[in-house]
């Protein structure tokens, strides 16, 4: 049986090879060659919504828990003086006050005022800016994680968005203002090459220049031709 299938396969052979001597010498017009499957080249694309993961990093929990501590110290320095303040209204509003100490009690009230204010200055100056340099760790942590899945799991790009956490906040007012104003998805992680901007630069003034060469000949052009 093995035999028999070699020498059919052999027959075939030879049969293609004599269709195809006799074509030639017929002067056949040549057919052309098969081309492969032409496949559109595919891209592996990862999506990460920034703010499920800010939310959800641990390490997110341990800053705001910093910057809270923080902020109580500068809020019980202010609370205390906001206390001296109001034994002054009292003091000031008593009727068997002077007029000499309600004058001194008005001077030490605009101190305390403007102690209150420069504490709160402080605070929004020296939390503001550990609060930037913390977004920054955790941008960086994020993309820097978002890299080494993306080339462990062989995606070529992976873009952030910022959109609800929860199903309830998911068609929220704010929620929809934000998908309407906020822009497109930002990479956080790309393989060389995936940016098409030169390309499309290129394309771009190609075309132009062009259409500014053909613009000439067609103005000058008879009329009526």
């Amino acid at each position: 049986m093995k035999r028999t299938v070699v020498l059919t396969a052999g027959v075939l052979a030879f049969g293609l090879m004599g269709y195809c001597g006799s074509s030639a010498n017929a002067q056949q017009p040549a057919q052309p060659a098969a081309r492969p499957a032409y496949s559109e080249p595919r891209t592996r694309i990862a999506l990460l919504n920034l703010a499920y993961v800010i939310k959800n990093y641990e390490k997110t929990t341990v800053f705001q828990s910093e910057i809270k501590l923080e902020f109580k110290k500068y809020e019980e320095r202010a609370q205390f003086k906001t206390k001296q303040i109001e034994e002054l209204q009292k003091h000031a509003a008593d009727a068997k006050t002077t007029p000499d100490q309600k004058e001194a009690d008005q001077r030490e009230y605009l101190k305390l005022k403007r102690e209150i204010e420069d504490i709160n200055s402080e605070a929004k100056q020296i939390l503001g800016k550990k609060t930037d340099e913390q977004m920054v760790i955790l941008y960086r942590d994020i993309q820097d994680a978002a890299a080494r899945y993306a080339v462990a799991h062989n995606y070529e790009a992976v873009f952030h968005y910022i959109d609800a956490i929860t199903q309830a906040d998911y068609f929220s007012p704010g929620a929809i203002v934000r998908k309407i104003q906020q822009p497109g998805l930002m990479p956080l992680y790309q393989t060389p090459g995936l940016d098409i901007s030169q390309q499309v630069v290129m394309s771009l003034n190609a075309a132009y220049r062009n259409n500014a060469a053909a613009a000439p000949a067609a103005t000058s052009r008879p009329s009526g031709n």
